[in-house]
């Protein structure tokens, strides 16, 4: 019986509206998603309608109905968790704002982190771009960021879904906190702007290196095309404007197998352009006795987008192994970040260079 006492004493029924899902000037991203476990540190306050525990460290765990923190348990499908004073130290990575912690189906734990739009923006440049770049490629950053975040959060509503960004590369970048002055000068120098065409806000997006030539949405993902190929010079300095890459036959059938192909080996490779394009639609590999046809943006994945740095390459087969000639580095959509430092460093602003990988968009105070 004391057992028992004990355990109820510590069960807080919180019913799910107690959830905090951030005001109209916040932003909500997806830290984490499928974790069997969270450990969140800080003066943490953990809230619920009729009562708070205030810890410095909490262990969360799901349960059936609930959550277990600290070994206590939580009757509820989500929970609000702010730090008082002080960050919220997560996965060795410190943040402001709330975190929220939600159930899914299959009873893992989705972590979001709610904040201002305007502080979100100062973790994300400095986790997208060199905060030594020059500062103009920096507000053009901050400017295009913002208005993604703000074009994500519209089609997400919060009645929709639990976040508007993911934190990584499938949105934006997003490492926590900066203590960076020249981002949050970036960031601070352009509050409030972003992106319009024809009074309309869009998905403005950006990649790292384009190759001399941006590419189309809509040979991409099948989005629509706002803006057209633009013929960049300015990021010929960058590293990434010509690459080379190898991998034995071998390996590279394993990785089709691992990714759901049937593949015992790599009789031939070669590829599908893009209509009058210069990069890669798909992939088309022979397999010995079956031919796989693939998206190139999915070959990159399935392969690594770090090794296949853009779907702008050439392929063939020496020997044991397929070597890939390419250029670029990401989709090749939107504003080229190398291409935006190379602007700057010609004397360029920010609204130039804005202008020029987003021709006819104009920049207007819509951002808070």
């Amino acid at each position: 019986m004391r057992g028992f006492f004990l355990l109820a004493i510590f069960i807080i029924s919180a019913p799910v509206n107690a959830l905090y899902t951030g005001n109209s000037n916040d932003i909500r991203i997806l830290i984490s998603k499928s974790a069997t476990n969270v450990e969140l540190k800080g003066n943490l306050i953990i809230g619920t309608p009729r009562d708070k525990m205030l810890v410095s460290r909490a262990g969360v765990a799901t349960l059936p109905g609930g959550f277990s923190i600290n070994g206590r348990v939580i009757k509820t499908d989500g929970l609000t968790i702010i730090s008082e004073g002080s960050p919220i130290l997560f996965n060795n990575r410190r943040y402001n704002g709330a975190f929220s912690l939600h159930k899914d189906e299959s009873d893992k734990i989705t972590v979001v982190n709610i904040l201002p739009l305007e502080e979100y923006l100062a973790g994300l440049v400095t986790s997208e771009m060199p905060s030594d770049w020059p500062l103009e490629s920096l507000k053009a950053q901050a400017v295009t960021a913002r208005t993604y975040a703000l074009y994500q959060k519209d089609i997400r509503k919060p009645s929709q879904a639990i976040y508007d960004v993911e934190a990584s590369v499938l949105d934006q970048v997003y490492g926590g906190i900066t203590e960076n002055d020249r981002v949050k000068d970036a960031v601070a120098a352009t509050a409030g702007e972003i992106l319009m065409y024809h009074g309309e806000s869009f998905k403005s997006f950006f990649h790292s290196t384009c190759g001399s030539q941006t590419e189309l949405p809509m040979n991409v993902w099948g989005e629509k095309n706002i803006f057209p190929v633009i013929i960049d010079k300015y990021c010929a300095r960058s590293p990434y404007n010509e690459w080379r890459y190898s991998i034995s036959r071998l390996e590279l059938a394993k990785r089709l197998r691992s990714a759901g192909f049937p593949a015992e080996t790599v009789e031939d490779i070669r590829l599908e352009k893009n209509g009058g394009g210069l990069r890669a639609a798909t992939v088309i590999i022979d397999t010995g006795g079956q031919t796989v046809f693939i998206r190139s943006n999915d070959f990159r994945k399935i392969v690594s987008f770090d090794s296949i740095k853009s779907t702008w390459f050439n392929v063939g087969i020496r020997g044991n192994y397929v070597g890939f000639a390419g250029r670029g580095f990401g989709h090749g959509v939107g504003m080229c970040q190398w291409g935006a430092k190379g602007m700057a460093e010609a004397g360029k602003s920010y609204r130039e260079i804005l202008k020029f990988y987003y021709p006819g968009a104009k920049i207007k105070k819509g951002g808070q």
